[in-house]
């Protein structure tokens, strides 16, 4: 089979499973199954000894409680992978020769870094952003999405594909690195390929010093195993937001996006900004959505209230569960914590362990108070606080909190909230 055939109606689930780059996947999940299959409890993997010790309670950080956002990132993961490997179907020819085209020009000698030359898909892939402050699961849903995904997947010989075997490369994750150089990030790419595929494609660099040419050795190898998904973490106002260097960066991801490689930016908020600042840009990374991951709002939040509370405190390692709190323990949380995830599953933790250091047999009300004092948690009691009551004066002490951000969703949050409001107000007053 040379080519697909045109101009007549195609079933797309046969089509689908007939493209090997589809064949290998899992099925298609709906938004409820998503949510249902992103929890992990660590205590499904692990058998206690009836002896405790404080390392046990460390457990609870490994502990994933799934809410409506990572299950809406993973269902847009799900499409922007299956329309990229879709329109990349390698035994449509045109996608091969583009393969081939590409190959040609990385024999070239006098590649500039705006890479004119680079043969386009007629179809570009679509860009998303997954963003929030520290602390808020991002990197922890990401995870928990992919590894339900295989990353790499082996083929055989397929003449209409034109390969004798392919080690297809279903999603990558890779760190924005620190020094905030476009070489260096390269360079992070092909070394997690080289150790994900056993090969070694670094040793190809070492002939290349210009940006330009290592981009688009890159992007071939990318395309040679048909990399799905990339996800590209620890976007910081620190190392993509300079004035110049972002600039570059914000180029890479759109060469990747040219390529028909769906990009996901994971990061905070300070760090979108010069990813954002262009309409152009906006419109490409929109396109497969913004994510915006922050801590409940209010204590009658139901994921916080019904949902992450519940799950997360209810976790332990003893045998019998909590002794029921006087006080009002989804609220003191909200107030301690801020809602954010981190400092909630940290407090749980110096939970556990005060009930272990007092020789008890369960978490009790005392525990609380005594794990509120905590060298893990003293230095967290301002942070917290600052978030519980929308204190943006509080939260400038700290260098990395995206402020206006904050400011914004707070706003929208306290519109919707006055508009339900209103709202219910004026059924009861016309339903009289």
């Amino acid at each position: 089979m040379s080519e697909l055939p045109v101009n007549i109606r195609i079933d797309l689930g046969v089509h689908d499973n007939e493209n090997p780059l589809l064949r290998g996947l899992p099925q298609e999940r709906t938004h409820s199954e998503w949510y249902q299959s992103l929890g992990e409890d660590p205590l499904k993997h692990f058998k206690l000894p009836s002896i405790l010790m404080e390392s046990h309670a460390e457990l609870v950080k490994d502990l994933y409680v799934p809410s409506t956002a990572a299950a809406d990132v993973a269902m847009r993961l799900q499409s922007m992978l299956r329309k990229s490997l879709r329109t990349r179907d390698p035994r449509v020819g045109e996608n091969r020769r583009h393969l081939f085209e590409m190959a040609r020009l990385t024999k070239k000698t006098n590649l500039t870094d705006d890479l004119e030359e680079l043969p386009k898909l007629t179809e570009g892939a679509a860009g998303a952003i997954v963003q929030g402050p520290t602390g808020v699961s991002k990197t922890r849903s990401l995870e928990c999405i992919t590894r339900q995904l295989p990353q790499v997947i082996e083929h055989g010989e397929n003449e209409a594909c034109g390969w004798l075997s392919l080690k297809q490369l279903v999603w990558l994750r890779v760190f924005m690195p620190d020094d905030a150089n476009r070489r260096t990030l390269y360079l992070t790419i092909i070394r997690e390929i080289d150790r994900l595929l056993g090969t070694n494609y670094i040793a190809l660099f070492k002939e290349r010093t210009k940006n330009g040419p290592m981009l688009l050795l890159l992007l071939h190898i990318l395309s040679i195993h048909r990399c799905g998904l990339i996800i590209i973490e620890e976007i910081q106002e620190r190392n993509v937001s300079s004035p110049v260097l972002g600039k570059e960066f914000v180029s890479t991801f759109l060469r990747l996006l040219n390529a028909g490689i769906p990009v996901v930016l994971v990061g905070n908020p300070l760090g979108m900004q010069k990813v954002l600042e262009f309409s152009q840009d906006l419109r490409r990374f929109s396109q497969g959505g913004i994510f915006d991951f922050y801590p409940a709002y209010a204590v009658d939040d139901k994921d916080w209230s019904q949902v992450l509370v519940p799950q997360i405190w209810s976790w332990t390692i003893f045998s019998e569960p909590d002794e029921i709190p006087a006080a009002d323990l989804v609220g003191l949380l909200f107030q301690r914590t801020g809602a954010i995830l981190d400092v909630l599953t940290t407090y749980r933790r110096e939970c556990l362990i005060s009930a272990l250091r007092r020789s008890a047999k369960r978490v009790e009300q005392v525990d609380l108070s005594l794990a509120w004092g905590s060298a893990a948690m003293r230095p967290l009691h301002a942070l917290g606080a600052a978030y519980a009551d929308h204190n943006i004066d509080a939260l400038m002490k700290w260098g990395d909190q995206p402020i206006a951000w904050l400011q914004r969703n707070w706003m929208a949050e306290e519109s919707r909230r006055s508009m339900r409001k209103k709202a219910i107000e004026h059924h009861a007053s016309t339903s009289h």
